[in-house]
């Protein structure tokens, strides 16, 4: 499918959480790719805590305060030693130590400080109870981020990667100019900036032909009306094809399959040997930083790749 090209989204200021327990860093890593493929400045940050060294409102000291800088210090001292590792030539390279423990709230306020549009974050295994109290920093940056969220996965990243994007147009959430449109646009400025493949993947629903019967008004009589499999393909064929007008994307790389998301997205990215899914979340509920309603929660940890996040309120 061919058209006029779209404009590419720039990411502007990148943030890289880096781990203190951990050698290797796969999020400074991917970060640095990054911000060499945008020409933006880059921060590695890391968020050091200790209570017995944080004192209280009513109960601090000079020494308190020394021992906390001293420990600011040396975790400097780890961060550089790291880069020191990498090729960080041609980068703008900025390193900060947080005091305070390293959750969400503590990462959002740096990125707010900062001014970074995008997140870079390796991503662990949680259990299922943490995952269900929604106490969890990755779900948590998932959120309350307006930005970009790309979570690392433990893998090689190859010279030209295979950037998977997944979109449901049929949704309120992914109308013009929604959440799709973000999605697709982040998708292609990385497949171009990082040389690599763009697919876009898109489930419907698989039905049987049925009968529905609808009452529009109750107490009525009910109106028999007959709804084929073929219908409703075309139905959502329709939309990701208006969806997908004007962007420059081969047919084979188009992948409009019935089932439900989650299995759909899991076997594609795993047929297409993905490095990168880039999907949507929605915040939903009342107490919209507190739930997500989204097939990126089902499917996170399930994904042995990257993933972007991008979300909407």
């Amino acid at each position: 499918m061919t058209g006029e090209a779209v404009t590419e989204t720039r990411i502007n200021a990148i943030l890289a959480v880096l781990d203190p327990s951990a050698e290797k860093q796969a999020a400074l890593e991917r970060a640095l790719v990054l911000a060499k493929c945008f020409g933006c400045p880059l921060e590695a940050f890391v968020s050091i805590y200790d209570q017995y060294l944080a004192g209280t409102r009513f109960a601090d000291s000079p020494g308190l305060e020394q021992a906390r800088e001293a420990l600011k210090a040396s975790s400097e001292e780890w961060v550089r030693s790291r880069l020191k590792t990498l090729d960080v030539r041609g980068v703008e390279l900025a390193v900060h130590v947080g005091w305070g423990p390293p959750c969400a709230e503590t990462i959002l306020d740096r990125a707010k400080t900062s001014g970074a549009d995008l997140i870079v974050k390796e991503a662990r295994y949680h259990p299922r109870l943490e995952r269900a109290l929604f106490n969890n920093t990755d779900w948590n940056l998932l959120r309350g981020f307006e930005g970009a969220l790309w979570l690392v996965k433990p893998h090689g990243w190859p010279q030209s990667p295979v950037i998977l994007a997944a979109v449901d147009p049929s949704q309120e959430h992914w109308k013009p100019g929604g959440l799709d449109a973000r999605i697709l646009e982040l998708a292609d400025s990385m497949a171009q900036v990082l040389k690599g493949q763009l697919h876009v993947v898109h489930a419907y629903p698989l039905i049987s032909n049925s009968i529905l019967t609808i009452v529009a008004i109750p107490g009525a009589a009910a109106y028999p009306l007959e709804v084929s499999a073929e219908d409703v393909e075309g139905q959502y064929k329709d939309e990701l094809e208006e969806l997908l007008a004007g962007r420059q994307i081969e047919g084979e790389n188009i992948h409009f399959l019935p089932g439900d998301p989650r299995d759909v997205l899991l076997e594609r990215s795993e047929s297409l040997g993905a490095n990168l899914v880039v999907m949507g979340v929605v915040a939903r509920g009342p107490v919209k930083r507190m739930m997500l309603g989204s097939t990126a929660e089902q499917v996170l940890d399930a994904l042995r790749c990257d993933v972007l996040a991008v979300r909407v309120a």
